[in-house]
């Protein structure tokens, strides 16, 4: 490791080399880093320290919020559905999605059953993408 000043920002740390699996064992890069030296860790703030730290994983960071965030999206569509389907049945013509162009109550049905499949498809696949995500267990659900 050697000592370097950041320019752009005049703070001085230790760059240091690692290694960021992306997946597979056989597509891991090596990346470098700036981590701040002891004098200069003192003299920020503590969440800056901590970006500063985590700076490796914040792409790991980013894409476990959007799964969390994806998989919560679809997990709360079925009780929109739900509504849906029920001004379907009580409705039937004059329904919000005779509104959409899907006049006859059937049709109107088998549009909400190919959405429900759809919906849970993806509910499913993003849920299992967060459960594979290494940074799964900081994320709060």
């Amino acid at each position: 490791a050697s000592v370097l000043t950041a320019c752009a920002t005049g703070r001085s740390g230790i760059l240091v080399e690692y290694t960021c699996a992306e997946g597979a064992a056989d597509h891991s890069r090596s990346r470098r880093a700036v981590v701040p030296t002891e004098e200069a860790a003192l003299n920020t703030h503590p969440l800056s320290r901590l970006f500063a730290f985590a700076r490796p994983y914040r792409r790991n960071a980013v894409l476990a919020a959007v799964y969390s965030v994806l998989n919560k999206f679809f997990d709360v569509l079925p009780e929109l559905l739900i509504g849906v389907a029920v001004d379907v049945v009580v409705n039937q013509k004059q329904s919000f999605l005779a509104g959409l162009g899907i006049a006859e109550p059937m049709d109107q049905l088998l549009w909400l059953t190919a959405l429900t499949i759809a919906i849970w498809v993806f509910e499913s696949v993003f849920e299992y993408l967060y459960a594979l995500h290494p940074l799964q267990m900081i994320m709060v659900t």
